[in-house]
């Protein structure tokens, strides 16, 4: 089984999105797989699961570090790192990658999306900075839009709640970015 882990320290900064649209994906393509929610703020519209013959594991955690992040680094085979491009998140944010750099396996993918994605200056910024981490990582980015609210309040994934919105193709590019990851056929989206 492969296991992805979806953290940062900082609460807000699309975990639970991200793990929701990876979840929906392999529900929607008939994937055995376990999911488990740690984040004790809830909000999902995701049931925890383990499917038997599970392929995957999707891992939502806390908004805080606590003694299991380096552990959960450890076993994890693909990292995924939502963080918004916000000054106020680059500490938090920082502390993150040094437990990734200091604990991860050598073979483990590191996704980082850049969530609330704008078209001014600030995101791309944020962009140039990440790049020049020098860093082995793929970035990528989930766009803002008030469509990520609407269908958490319709408990449903915004890939489910609108399929066809730009916002659900930036959702669909980081699922299939995690698909491929853990060897999975991307996703196409009628």
């Amino acid at each position: 089984m492969k296991y992805v882990l979806v953290l940062n320290q900082k609460g807000g900064v699309g975990k639970t999105t991200i793990c929701e649209e990876v979840a929906a994906s392999l529900q929607r393509t008939n994937t055995p797989f376990c999911f488990y929610n740690l984040d004790p703020q809830g909000g999902c519209c995701i049931e925890p699961r383990e499917d038997d013959g599970a392929e995957v594991a999707v891992i939502d955690t806390p908004g805080s570090l606590s003694d299991q992040t380096a552990g959960w680094v450890q076993n994890a085979d693909v990292l995924i790192v939502p963080v918004r491009a916000s000054g106020k998140d680059i500490p938090a944010f920082e502390r993150m990658l040094d437990i990734i750099q200091a604990n991860k396996k050598k073979d483990v993918k590191l996704i980082i999306v850049v969530n609330q994605w704008t078209r001014y200056t600030a995101s791309r910024d944020f962009y140039e900075w990440l790049i020049g981490l020098g860093m082995d990582f793929v970035v990528t980015r989930l766009p803002q839009s008030e469509l990520f609210q609407k269908a958490s309040a319709a408990g449903k994934p915004l890939t489910d709640y609108a399929p066809k919105s730009v916002p659900a193709d930036g959702a669909m590019l980081v699922v299939n970015m995690v698909r491929r990851a853990v060897d999975l056929e991307e996703e196409k989206m009628d």
